[in-house]
Formats: structure tokens, sequence, C-alpha cells
């Protein structure tokens, strides 16, 4: 299922979420009913199901609506990304990950489940792009023109300005380590 952002529906995002959910029994990978990702999903679940049935009570009230929007997002970003790349290897052990903690941006603090979810997505618009990654140290290999290239994705965690600048700085360096002890070239 291949989605048109400018039109997705409830029912799309909540199949995404389905989709997830599939590859996690597919891996036999338990999703802890606390965590953050089954929250989004079920929210997902929610919304389109309130939509569909025209259920005004979750609709018309404005902070459980957009707390299921927002969460909606989150599948929608996550499973767009997973659809592009359930056939990869090595995904089980990035799947594990995304359960340690939130994966939504708008959430300032560092989580481990945020930078997966940024190097799936990362991953996956390679692929839609027509290269081959593969989720590998340094976090994503390709191959261009017969080079293999490496990308150690980061992400800035920015509370405002000047922490981007000093978040980005940083982890350039950190970057350019990961990649230089992988030996290969990349960005």
């Amino acid at each position: 299922m291949t989605l048109a952002l400018d039109t997705v529906t409830y029912r799309e995002i909540k199949e995404l979420g389905d989709l997830i959910l599939d590859l996690y029994n597919s891996y036999k990978i338990t999703i802890p009913p606390n965590s953050p990702l089954i929250q989004y999903i079920n929210s997902a679940k929610k919304l389109s199901d309130s939509w569909d049935a025209g259920d005004d009570s979750v609709l018309n009230d404005r902070e459980e609506f957009f707390k299921l929007m927002n969460h909606s997002l989150q599948i929608l970003r996550l499973g767009s990304a997973l659809e592009y790349l359930k056939e990869k290897p090595k995904l089980e052990n990035h799947l594990k990950r995304l359960l340690i903690g939130s994966i939504d941006p708008t959430d300032r603090k560092v989580k481990p489940a945020k930078d997966i979810c940024f190097e799936v997505l990362v991953a996956s618009r390679l692929e839609a792009a027509g290269f081959k990654p593969n989720l590998t140290e340094p976090d994503i290999l390709f191959g261009v023109d017969g080079f293999e290239l490496a990308i150690a994705c980061k992400h800035p965690y920015p509370q405002n300005i000047e922490s981007l600048l000093k978040n980005l700085e940083g982890h350039f360096q950190k970057a350019t380590k990961q990649i230089e002890k992988s030996g290969k070239k990349g960005l």
C-alpha cells in the first residue's frame, strides 16, 4: 500500500498501524501494553473508528482529537517507512529498539526509539528513490554507481536555535567518527 500523503485517510493510517503490528508479530516481538508505540497504534484505530462511526464525542473533544491526530501522524510516518523496509534483513533489531521510548519528533528529549525511527525514515526514503539501503553500521549502507556509501543518522534534538547549532556540531563529529570507524566513505 503506497499512500499519496496529500490524500491519506484515517482508515489508511489505521491500516499502517496494522502493518506495524503484523511486522512485530512476524518477528514474534511483543509490544508492551504501556509502550508509546502501542498507544499510537490504538489512537490511530480509535480515530479511524470514531470517524467511520460518526462518533462526535471524540471528534468534538478538541484535546482528545488533537492527541489522536498527533499519535496517528506518528503511525503515518513510521508505518509508511516500514512499508518500504519490511523485507530488509536486520529489521528485527530496529523493531525492538523502536519500543524504547517515544518516536514523536515534537518530544525534545533524547530517546533511543526516536534515533531508530530517524534511521528507518532515512532508509525508507533511499529505498523509495530506488537505492537498496541496508540497516547496518554505521547506520545505513547503500550503493551508488558501484561505490558503497555509509550514512550515520543523527537526530539533533533542538530545544532552541542555540542548542540546535551546538547539537548539530556535536552530532556531525559523532557521525564522522562513526563512519571513519566503519572504514566506509559516507555522509
